[in-house]
């Protein structure tokens, strides 16, 4: 499965000051502190009033994201982002509209091996079998080329090797809590798209969580934003790209139901179905009364320009 860091005391050679603007909206207005990271040097837990995004008043470098994904994955596992990714590949194909393209470009920002694009891919493949799939995979760890009768995949270190390419699906999933400068990164992604080309995102949403229960991890510096719904339902306004949302709803329970984990997905189930009772009563509401469902995804589809 993954790797395993999570909680890692910084020092001020690791961090760049972050709390004058939100990372996403870029908003200068005062942010709330929510809760106290670390002591010394002070890192904040802030919120924003104006794009209703968490984020650390304090980001790691760039050398120190570095170094730190780098060695993100032990060495004797797959480098994989979720548990099940067969689960979460079938999940997304049936979110996806359709499409009528004989060849389908991927994008699989920060996907590991890039396992995730690829059984979607194979998926997709079963329901449309003259379709083939071209999938580019950017991350710090960069996996081989490869080519089969329908799939081409390749590795890229950065979004920058490919910002003059366009995508028809770009998966996102859990991956823009760990990226300090969102704002920019969410406008590359958008510029991405290709005319009718849909993005899935998926984040962890745990703010509501920590209140509750003060011992509740949010994974800093692995995590440095926490975005649930109410961020996620305004931010297309905020991008000049014409966007729709086609989904936007609690994200899926990775996690299945065998011996170990079986009260995990119990309790995870449980929390997120208040929300989705409330989706259909109160029609997709922009914010929500219930925001203990730990996470959310959306997906975007890029209009005709």
């Amino acid at each position: 499965m993954t790797k395993h860091r999570t909680e890692t005391q910084l020092t001020l050679t690791d961090l760049i000051d972050a709390s004058s603007s939100c990372p996403f909206c870029l908003s200068r207005a005062e942010r709330d502190p929510v809760f106290t990271i670390q002591q010394k040097p002070l890192i904040q837990w802030l919120f924003c009033t104006q794009c209703k995004a968490y984020s650390a008043s304090m980001m790691p470098t760039e050398q120190f994201l570095e170094s730190y994904y780098r060695n993100y994955y032990d060495e004797t596992q797959s480098k994989i982002t979720v548990g099940r990714p067969e689960r979460l590949a079938r999940h997304i194909a049936q979110l996806l509209p359709e499409n009528s393209k004989t060849t389908l470009k991927i994008l699989d920002f920060g996907g590991g091996d890039g396992t995730l694009a690829k059984v979607l891919a194979e998926i997709l493949r079963q329901k449309h079998p003259t379709t083939d799939f071209k999938i580019t995979l950017v991350d710090f760890n960069q996996e081989k080329d490869a080519e089969n009768e329908f799939l081409t995949f390749h590795s890229e270190p950065s979004l920058t090797a490919v910002k003059n390419q366009k995508f028809d699906i770009i998966l996102a999933s859990a991956i823009i809590e760990h990226v300090p400068e969102a704002h920019h990164l969410l406008q590359e992604l958008f510029d991405l798209l290709a005319d009718k080309g849909t993005l899935y995102v998926r984040t962890p949403y745990v703010t509501p969580l920590k209140k509750l229960f003060r011992h509740y991890p949010l994974k800093y510096p692995m995590h440095v934003h926490d975005i649930g719904p109410s961020f996620w339902n305004r931010v297309a306004k905020r991008y000049s790209n014409p966007l729709e949302i086609l989904v936007s709803q609690p994200s899926l329970v990775a996690s299945g139901f065998s011996k170990k984990k079986w009260l995990r997905s119990c309790v995870a189930h449980t929390l997120k179905l208040p929300t989705r009772m409330e989706k259909q009563l109160r029609n997709n509401p922009t914010d929500y009364f219930w925001n203990l469902m730990g996470g959310w995804e959306i997906l975007f589809r890029k209009k005709n320009e």
